[in-house]
């Protein structure tokens, strides 16, 4: 089992948010008033078991060693009819798209329910090809964090046929449960070896497969041939009202979808004729026709989101309204006051309008059908119908063109819709270009700031050392002029003592010859000699040499031995050599201004 903190790498923070509110009591409730398998014999082969309060619906078992299960939502089976065990075609669809049931949002369900009803209905094999000629599968990403939530199926584009189970299908998140085998049973989701037949656990979802035209074989093409005569345009095959409505609604419908479509579906008997001729008899089926759906009243749809949390425990079951099958609606009949000259009552006609009116068709060859059968169960109205009929005759509807129109504004409002998409792609666009020039100028603001702090510290930094090197040649010169100051008294006391001591000797002995001992003398190659004249140094040879002083002062072993330095006094070219704070080299003169100071 891939923990929490493995899937939020992949999985949106949508899914991993959502705690599940189901309880014992709801589970309880659910299976009082609902079944979860297609025949009563398979009821007791399967329990529902209550998720933990830290379960999520993306999670899976928590080690190889664990019972296999899978977790389904609660709308799966109160709204679209999702009963176990899966039907071959379901589990070859989540096995091809590599997703658990959880994984595929409900009204995904709905298409996949639509179309096995409708196949099993016509007599029609389900094909995996069919399908994913009609649908494929949309990338299951969300906003600028690139990770995954449910995935869907979506009509491709000029093949679309049945509409969507619900346009908001909301507040179903939270209402999951874990179902797994009674001991003693094996499972449906498990194979021989015990390997599941299709992801229980969510995975990361990868693109299927698409299949075109020239994918499909004879049956398989005829097929989608009726589907798209009957339905490929507006209006397309309502999927709610075929999965929840009355048995004698969808009767009717698919009579009308075959007399419409005679030809076409006369082509797919003959093409399925064929194909168990090819096969010698066998029929030619890609995969085997699922279970005949139960009956659409065991379908209860719910009023309202049902809401239980653990605490529910402590409270009274909660309305068997919110769970049970729907009241069946009395029906309104015309009140005997009607009258033949068209003095309907006004409740009576708006009962028509709005429960009537929206299942019946007005083509040319339902109309036919709807005066010829008129004609023929009441005798009242035969001469009127006779007269509409005859009338109908010279001139269609079609003549009228209405049909043209109608086909005009259908192809536009595809066209709109199309547009619409665009620009609701194109502002998505937009908006994560827009999010990601956002993000740029951050970083670009952040850097600026970080160069302007660096900038001033760096400033700040050549201040106070621009002031310690002044402060440090001040030191320097001040010491150097203290020395030279101690140098001319020593010079002076020396000069006076040899004054005293020449005067002396020179009363003890007035005649010697006292040069040798001046003590301007110096010993060359063991001669007293005067000494050599003085070399004279140049201005910018004296800057450069006060430079190296106050960059390197001289080692203990080179000052024993370096010659008398003259004092330097506060307008030396090594104080006018200082650089200001801004870094430039006043000119004194003498030397190179822009030559640094050298280490």
């Amino acid at each position: 089992m891939a923990s929490v903190d493995v899937l939020s790498q992949w999985v949106d923070v949508t899914v991993l948010g959502e705690e599940p509110l189901v309880d014992a009591e709801f589970i309880t409730h659910l299976r009082t008033h609902h079944r979860i398998c297609t025949s009563e014999e398979d009821e007791p082969k399967y329990e529902l078991v209550v998720p933990g309060p830290e379960d999520r619906v993306c999670l899976g078992r928590a080690n190889e060693a664990a019972l296999h299960f899978f977790f389904m939502y609660e709308c799966m089976i109160t709204r679209l009819g999702v009963f176990l065990p899966f039907s071959h075609f379901e589990m070859s669809v989540l096995h091809h798209c590599r997703v658990a049931p959880t994984q595929l949002h409900p009204n995904s369900w709905g298409f996949l329910k639509i179309y096995q009803f409708i196949s099993h209905a016509l007599d029609f094999p389900t094909s995996l090809r069919i399908f994913f000629y009609l649908f494929h599968m949309t990338k299951p990403f969300s906003g600028l964090n690139n990770k995954q939530q449910w995935v869907s199926f979506r009509a491709i584009q000029g093949r679309r046929i049945f509409t969507l189970f619900d346009e908001s299908f909301h507040d179903f998140k939270n209402y999951f449960f874990k179902v797994q085998a009674v001991e003693g049973h094996h499972p449906f989701f498990l194979d021989e070896n015990f390997s599941p037949r299709f992801p229980l656990y969510w995975l990361e979802a990868s693109p299927c497969e698409k299949y075109g035209l020239d994918d499909l074989d004879e049956v398989e093409a005829a097929i989608v041939g009726f589907f798209r005569e009957v339905w490929g345009r507006a209006p397309y095959l309502d999927t709610r009202k075929f999965l929840q409505g009355s048995p004698n609604f969808v009767r009717s419908q698919l009579d009308m979808a075959r007399k419409n479509a005679q030809e076409s579906y006369q082509r797919v008997q003959e093409a399925k004729a064929k194909s168990r001729a090819r096969a010698g008899g066998a029929r030619a089926i890609i995969s085997p026709p699922p279970p005949p759906p139960p009956p659409p009243q065991n379908v209860g749809t719910p009023s309202q989101p049902i809401v239980i949390s653990s605490s529910a425990l402590s409270r009274p079951l909660p309305s068997a309204r919110l769970l049970s099958e729907p009241k069946t609606k009395k029906r309104k009949t015309l009140e005997s006051g009607s009258s033949f000259d068209g003095g309907v009552k006004a409740d009576a006609l708006a009962f028509v309008r709005k429960n009537i009116y929206p299942h019946i068709s007005m083509n040319d060859v339902s109309v036919q059908n709807h005066l010829t059968t008129l004609a023929e169960e009441s005798f009242r109205a035969a001469g009127v119908c006779g007269k509409l009929l005859d009338i109908f005759e010279k001139t269609s509807l079609s003549s009228l063109g209405l049909t043209s129109k109608v086909e005009e504004l259908e192809g536009r409002l595809l066209s709109y819709q199309e547009h619409e998409r665009e620009l609701k792609e194109e502002v998505a666009k937009l908006r994560a270009e827009r999010d990601s020039l956002r993000e740029k100028e951050s970083k670009l603001r952040a850097q600026c700031n970080m160069e302007a702090s660096l900038r001033k510290t760096a400033q700040e930094s050549y201040q106070s050392l621009f002031q310690d090197l002044v402060s440090v040649k001040k030191d320097l010169l001040n010491s150097r002029n203290a020395y030279a100051e101690l140098e001319d008294s020593v010079a002076d006391g020396a000069e006076e003592a040899w004054r005293i001591f020449k005067e002396q000797v020179g009363v003890i002995v007035p005649d010697l010859d006292l040069s040798p001992l001046d003590p301007d003398k110096v010993v060359i190659d063991g001669a007293i000699v005067d000494p050599p004249a003085p070399v004279i140094v140049s201005e910018s040879e004296f800057k450069t040499r006060g430079q190296r002083i106050i960059e390197s002062p001289p080692r203990s072993k080179d000052a024993s031995s370096s010659s008398v330095v003259p004092p330097i006094s506060s307008s030396s070219p090594v104080v006018a050599s200082l650089p200001d704070p801004g870094g430039a080299l006043p000119d004194s003169g003498g030397g190179d201004p822009s030559t640094p100071l050298q280490k």
